[in-house]
């Protein structure tokens, strides 16, 4: 019996120093992360405003040579949209004529051939390939995806592909009844094809700056400064009762001890 009591406060002085250890690395660890994870809670977003928004065309690269710019333009408050051969810089304006019989119709030269007589001016949308079969839809590739398992001790380790894709994406969206259209790269496990409905995220004082990816990480800040002092408010309460109660140290050693067998 005496040599069982031993065993027990052996057990139980084993377990108070490695609760007393893993409570100091945890509060170390809380030092780092707390902070962090109040930055990322209370940080002022840049893009704080969300809206729908419309991809209008997706390829593969940014089209350098044979391509076609697509612009609006406004007849009697009316938008109409067209394209003519050639690259023009996305967001500026550009001289157009088009048909008073018919508004729809419209090029960078007057002709009277064509009724292409009145002068307006445009705005130049976004870039695309003429040929549309040429580098249209994302790049599609792979990336290897490790996962680690240990079980009885023994870690296993295991790989599969992961398919990615890389997308030169166009879009658009509107503010306050003004229409915004930008053109971004994007890496991601979705493929973007257009007419794809996306949520874009914004500056509320310059709706032209815009994202893809919300710019609030409050929920990975609570998630993380969470699982920080739930792990310390349980490591006090471990070394609470392995101080007090009797036996409680030695069973959660032996316990550990057998997991690992």
């Amino acid at each position: 019996m005496p040599s069982l009591n031993n065993a027990v406060r052996t057990g139980n002085m084993i377990q108070k120093y490695r609760t007393g250890f893993q409570l100091i690395l945890a509060t170390f660890l809380a030092l780092f992360i707390i902070p962090s994870s109040l930055f990322a809670i209370f940080r002022k977003r840049l893009y704080d405003m969300k809206t729908n928004g419309t991809v209008l065309n997706v390829s593969k690269t940014k089209c350098d040579a044979d391509c076609d710019t697509h612009y609006t333009y406004h007849v009697n408050d009316k938008t109409y949209n067209g394209s003519v051969s050639g690259i023009h810089v996305e967001g500026t304006t550009v001289e157009l004529y088009y048909n008073p019989v018919t508004p729809s119709e419209s090029g960078l030269i007057a002709d009277e051939e064509t009724g292409l007589t009145k002068k307006v001016t445009g705005l130049v949308r976004y870039v695309t390939y003429a040929d549309e079969l040429v580098n249209q839809g994302c790049r599609h590739y792979t990336v290897k995806k490790k996962t680690t398992r240990k079980r009885g001790g023994v870690s296993n380790t295991t790989s599969k592909d992961v398919s990615m894709y890389e997308c030169y994406i166009t879009y658009q969206y509107t503010v306050k009844g003004k229409l915004y259209t930008k053109t971004a790269t994007r890496d991601t496990k979705k493929e973007y094809t257009a007419g794809n409905d996306i949520s874009v995220y914004y500056e509320s004082k310059s709706p032209e700056n815009s994202t893809f990816s919300p710019d609030d990480y409050r929920m990975i800040g609570g998630i993380a400064s969470s699982i920080v002092c739930t792990l310390i408010i349980g490591l006090l309460v471990q070394y609470w009762l392995v101080s007090k109660v009797k036996g409680v140290g030695s069973f959660i050693l032996a316990s550990n001890v057998i997991r690992r067998i």
